[in-house]
């Protein structure tokens, strides 16, 4: 992911399911754009990261105050004030990933699921004919019972 591949314009859609979380936020700027240079005109990025006011995801993370640090289902460890071992690196919600959005040069782009910064949750229908995603609102079992998003998920067009 945080290398780039000898391509330009070659891609129709390129889709990210549960991945950027655990990248170092500020190597995201860059891989957005390289995703947006592989992309063909008109072609889709499509991801889709846990949205952390997600009341599961929320409640089972170590803070420190107000500031996560920890999702202990996430993967890896917590270690001496770092994460370790592949886990979750930074902790989505609808502000950090908009500003990756709004900062990278994709211009046209629709949140299709997350919650708000006033926690209104945002249901949209995702077009899956452009590709499936698991963790939504009407397909993850752990929402089975109370649907609402419990990932952020983002259409972004070239």
């Amino acid at each position: 992911m945080t290398q780039p591949m000898p391509l330009k314009e070659c891609i129709d859609i390129y889709q990210s399911e549960d991945v950027f979380e655990h990248v170092a936020y500020e190597k995201l700027p860059q891989i957005f754009a390289y995703v947006h240079t592989v992309l063909k005109p008109g072609g889709l990025f499509r991801m889709s990261v846990p949205d952390y006011r997600f009341d599961v995801y929320r409640d089972r993370s170590v803070k420190d105050g107000d500031r996560f640090v920890f999702d202990p289902v996430g993967g890896g460890k917590y270690e001496n004030g770092v994460v370790t071992g592949g886990g979750h690196l930074w902790f989505p919600t609808y502000e950090s990933v908009t500003a990756l959005v709004v900062a990278s040069p994709f211009s046209k782009w629709e949140v299709l699921e997350g919650y708000d910064p006033d926690g209104n949750a945002i249901i949209k229908p995702v077009d899956e004919s452009y590709g499936r995603v698991l963790r939504t609102s009407y397909r993850d079992p752990r929402v089975a019972g109370r649907p609402r998003p419990l990932s952020m998920v983002i259409d972004l067009w070239k």
